[in-house]
């Protein structure tokens, strides 16, 4: 009897511990979906433009093509 009392405890404990883990899994999908969609929305900064526009605007300073199309005689 000791035996199956034995065995009977580590299952429930082992039921337990699956419980919890299926529970964390559930929880760190939710916190992936909910990633997901914030890197869905694109941002904007209180002028409109965009981060991807405000890095080709970095990159083309970052390159000099910004001081350049300034030199330009017209």
């Amino acid at each position: 009897m000791v035996l199956n009392e034995i065995l009977t405890k580590e299952r429930d404990s082992l039921r337990d511990e699956n419980i919890e883990l299926r529970n964390k899994v559930k929880e760190l999908e939710l916190k992936i979906q909910e990633s997901e969609k914030i890197d869905d929305i694109v941002p904007e900064s209180s002028d409109g433009t965009t981060d991807d526009e405000i890095l080709d605007a970095f990159n083309k300073i970052k390159s000099g093509e910004a001081s350049r199309m300034g030199q330009k005689k017209f």
